[in-house]
């Protein structure tokens, strides 16, 4: 994805979301063709007397085909749109592993944004089997629950579950694929959030990897009012709804970790479950450019530190920070927003800074109603990914005559008003330990002014 736009697993579409189902399927119908292929070749190893002859082609379809299908059928923009990107095989590993305990035999999973299965694959990997394929199938539908808005990924995610049980080794004494209602009942086409409302109370374990687009927020929402990542939205109903001690791993875009934006959504969720571990991925797979981490919960106990390292573990609470040496602000000038009135003032945006420079002169003037800097100060570019040289890449403007500073950039002024202090903060910020400091902490594609001020100041 672009930086502006964040989704992840394929499916999950809120109720409040612009697109119908309608739509969707319209959108979608050219991935029945991948799934009549599958069940094509879960009929052949039903009737096979060589199963291993099948191996290639069921590994595939298990690790990896589901999600090269859709980048072949769908297209690029329609997915963004959609939000429907596949969950990697070895980032659902990685998510049933998370819950860091064994797995009891009779535990009830629910993946209510179940996409074509891939984690709910995961999780049957670490089912037991039985002797034979109708036994295995049998006990697996009473574990396995899930929902998703397209009838073709419920269908996929019947049949490559079909495929493992076969690829575990279960003696197939069965000649056809199990009739409607007896083929995974409890995986079905519907609204994950509907789903989550009458099923959560079933089951003790939770693994989701929603939807990351957007969706306005939830009526009666008390974290936000404008639109929100559909994620949010997700985990907030999960932690609200399912019974005490349901253990929760959710796949999450880091914007939901270290955002600003969604500080009050962090304290509402640690107060309905105890967050156990955090753990940062980094990308979500090499075709989707977005950060994610993993969060493990307990629902019905409230985290006793609901702000802190449950988030980011980040060092000593009692180190000196950034904050405590410079006010940080963000740059008041909105470019294409902002009316030309007012005085005119020198003018500052990032092409016309130098990366590390001290700027005295100034190229640019523009007529601006709103707050101005008085120098010294640094700015901070606010666009920064975890994989650039320097997160955050400074410079020290100088001069007698306040400055109109553009809203891409963050102004960090010394509190004790000194030159010194700004070329001080330069290298701060050049510090190797500052970089991986701010890896740490966000992983979104802008840095924020709460992260900025946590940086340690290692003078």
């Amino acid at each position: 994805m672009d930086p502006n736009y964040q989704p992840v697993s394929l499916s999950r579409e809120c109720p409040h979301h612009p697109l119908s189902a309608q739509k969707h399927m319209s959108k979608q119908s050219g991935f029945e063709v991948y799934t009549d292929q599958l069940e094509a070749l879960a009929q052949t190893a039903l009737k096979s007397e060589a199963v291993n002859t099948l191996s290639t082609p069921i590994t595939v379809a298990l690790d990896g085909g589901s999600s090269a299908a859709l980048r072949r059928i769908v297209s690029i923009d329609t997915r963004r749109e959609l939000g429907a990107y596949f969950t990697p095989s070895q980032l659902a590993c990685k998510a049933v592993e998370f819950f860091g305990e064994a797995i009891p035999k009779s535990a009830t999973f629910m993946d209510c944004a179940c996409g074509a299965g891939d984690l709910l694959l995961a999780v049957a990997r670490e089912l037991p089997v039985r002797r034979t394929l109708s036994q295995t199938l049998t006990t697996w539908a009473q574990q396995l629950v899930g929902m998703d808005l397209q009838s073709e990924f419920v269908r996929a995610a019947k049949l490559r579950l079909l495929l493992l049980a076969i690829e575990r080794g279960c003696r197939i004494d069965i000649n056809d694929i199990p009739p409607a209602a007896e083929f995974f009942p409890l995986i079905t086409e519907g609204n994950g959030l509907d789903g989550i409302t009458y099923r959560a109370g079933e089951v003790t374990y939770i693994i989701i990897n929603p939807s990351f687009s957007r969706q306005e927020a939830p009526h009666g929402c008390t974290w936000a009012t404008e639109k929100v990542s559909s994620a949010a939205v997700f985990l907030h109903e999960c932690v609200s709804k399912a019974q005490t001690g349901t253990k929760i791993v959710a796949i999450l875009p880091d914007v939901l970790r270290s955002g600003s934006n969604y500080n009050k959504w962090r304290i509402e969720i640690a107060s309905k479950a105890a967050i156990e571990e955090v753990r940062i991925v980094g990308k979500f797979d090499t075709w989707t450019d977005v950060d994610v981490f993993l969060i493990r919960l307990t629902v019905g106990r409230a985290t006793s530190d609901p702000n802190g390292t449950r988030w980011w573990n980040t060092g000593n609470a009692k180190q000196i920070t950034l904050g405590d040496n410079f006010e940080v602000e963000v740059g008041r000038v909105v470019p294409h927003r902002d009316p030309n009135l007012g005085r005119w003032w020198p003018f500052i945006y990032s092409k016309v800074v130098p990366p590390w420079a001290t700027v005295r002169q100034f190229s640019k003037h523009r007529r601006f109603a709103g707050k101005v800097f008085e120098p010294p100060f640094v700015v901070v570019r606010r666009t920064s990914r975890p994989n650039d040289k320097y997160r955050a890449v400074g410079s020290v403007i100088c001069g007698d005559q306040e400055v109109a500073v553009e809203n891409h950039l963050m102004v960090l002024t010394p509190k004790d008003g000194l030159l010194r202090t700004c070329h001080e903060l330069l290298d701060v910020l050049r510090d190797p330990a500052t970089n991986n400091w701010l890896n740490e902490r966000i992983r979104t594609r802008h840095l924020t002014v709460p992260a900025l001020k946590d940086v340690p100041y290692n003078s």
